[in-house]
């Protein structure tokens, strides 16, 4: 009896192994091209939201303490974030392209996550030098079909259009939309908040930008 199960464990031991193996052999096959993938799409969306300006090397948000300061009390002033809270930019501004045209900067490309219903979403904003939203694309979810995915869409940003300024903050709350545009993100309200507060993050640190690069 013992030499039977002994047998066994060692049979399934092997089957683990094998598939253990098999499994890693074709995760470094499928692993670039994965890779290649990814990159070749980000670059499709990048030229896409330029809107045919030229796209700059992309660099990474400054660690600079009086920078941060300003930031938190900008987003505490639009209700992103609470008192006494603060929110990591590095961890949620993922890449900064600036887009110039004429070797002025126009505007900026931000890659930004957020967290949305079902995990993380990342998606790539596009800012006026003064925080004013143009439009986006979200490039990877896991948001409830016919619900969350609608801001799949491209129209589903036209409702941040323009705000973002001095005058006009990102709406991070449903109460902010039009009527039929918060009929429309009935449902999806999580997402709908994920992405709110992730465009309006991406708008003040752009301010704080400017026309640098």
């Amino acid at each position: 009896m013992n030499n039977k199960l002994l047998n066994m464990t060692l049979k399934l031991i092997l089957i683990c192994s094998a598939a253990a193996l098999i499994l890693g052999i074709v995760n470094i096959i499928t692993e670039p091209i994965i890779i290649e993938r990814k990159r070749i799409e980000q670059e499709k969306a990048l030229k896409e939201l330029s809107d045919g300006d030229h796209v700059g090397d992309l660099f990474s948000v400054s660690n600079n303490p009086i920078m941060h300061e300003t930031l938190m009390l900008s987003l505490l002033a639009h209700g992103v974030i609470g008192k006494n809270k603060e929110i990591d930019e590095n961890k949620i501004i993922q890449s900064i392209y600036p887009v110039d045209k004429d070797g002025e900067v126009i505007k900026y490309i931000l890659q930004l996550q957020g967290k949305g219903y079902a995990g993380k979403m990342i998606l790539l904003a596009v800012f006026r030098t003064d925080g004013s939203f143009l439009k986006a694309k979200l490039i990877e979810n896991n948001e409830t079909p016919n619900l969350g995915k609608k801001a799949e869409e491209s129209s589903y940003y036209n409702m941040f259009a323009g705000t973002g300024s001095d005058n006009s903050p990102v709406p991070i709350s449903k109460r902010d939309l039009k009527t039929e545009d918060a009929e429309a993100v009935t449902g999806s309200t999580i997402t709908y908040n994920g992405i709110a507060k992730t465009l309006a993050l991406g708008s003040d640190y752009v301010k704080l930008l400017g026309g640098e690069n």
